[in-house]
């Protein structure tokens, strides 16, 4: 009887450790398995920025594996990276900065307003035609403009109630396809430098024409600080032509300077 009563005892106690260790493994795997927060929302409803996921930086998991996966782009972007080497051998990008105008209305006096819109309150002052406006700032088809004189009136007209234009400019010329030469025209309402740059070849022959008002400065690829003009012209009135071979290959710059009062003009450039 003894024997047997231990041989219960042994086999209850056995069980029961056999229990425990199931119990404390399970509660184990529970505790280091992997949890899922919940996606938070900004107030907005907008995924939050700590929970957003970039294209190019988002991962997957592989069936069966705990590696990371790069995930591709839904789409390939639409505009191929730029090539900085190609964009720099393109010369001179295309700019326009107006910073005069002139009033032109056909319906004069002009309002000057403390706001870029027309509504009840906000009309600060008026200004007759021709007069000269400094343009500070453009915005939805109106200029901040500041009068000139010893009592300026600072506010806001309608960009279709003045004459303006291109006071600070540069510009590539391009000579069509079918012909050696092109004609330039533009106009200067008060101050400002225009800046044109064409492309020439060394052994090709350069001739510039001004038609009317002053003949362009023109300087050549090699001269980066613009320290001899090669005409001797600059400045002088037209018509006028030069003509010259090209000793470097490169950039000629053509440049038109005004002073306040401004003024229009025309020249052709030709090479052969």
């Amino acid at each position: 009887m003894k024997t047997s009563h231990h041989q219960q005892a042994g086999f209850g106690s056995t069980w029961i450790q056999k229990a425990g260790m199931i119990c404390l493994t399970g509660m184990l795997c529970l505790a280091c398995a992997p949890t899922t927060p919940p996606p938070t929302a900004n107030q907005a409803g907008e995924p939050n920025a700590a929970t957003e996921t970039n294209e190019s930086t988002a991962v997957e998991t592989s069936p069966g594996s705990s590696a990371p996966v790069p995930v591709a782009p839904a789409t390939a972007p639409t505009n191929p990276p730029v090539n900085t080497a190609i964009a720099a051998s393109n010369g001179v990008k295309d700019t326009c900065k107006v910073t005069m105008a002139i009033v032109s209305d056909p319906n004069p006096p002009t309002n000057v307003r403390s706001t870029p819109e027309v509504r009840d309150g906000n009309i600060v002052g008026q200004v007759q035609n021709d007069t000269q406006l400094s343009v500070q700032e453009e915005q939805n088809n109106w200029f901040k403009v500041r009068t000139l004189g010893n009592e300026p009136l600072e506010g806001w007209v309608s960009k279709n109630v003045t004459e303006s234009g291109c006071n600070e400019k540069t510009q590539k010329i391009t000579i069509p396809s079918n012909s050696n030469s092109v004609t330039i025209r533009d106009r200067f309402i008060g101050t400002g430098s225009h800046e044109y740059t064409i492309t020439a070849q060394q052994g090709q022959t350069i001739t510039v024409t001004a038609n009317s008002g002053p003949f362009p400065f023109i300087f050549a690829a090699s001269d980066a600080n613009r320290q001899q003009e090669l005409s001797n012209q600059g400045g002088s009135n037209g018509p006028i032509t030069w003509s010259s071979q090209i000793s470097t290959s490169g950039d000629y710059v053509l440049d038109m300077e005004s002073n306040f009062r401004g003024y229009e003009y025309s020249f052709t450039v030709e090479l052969r």
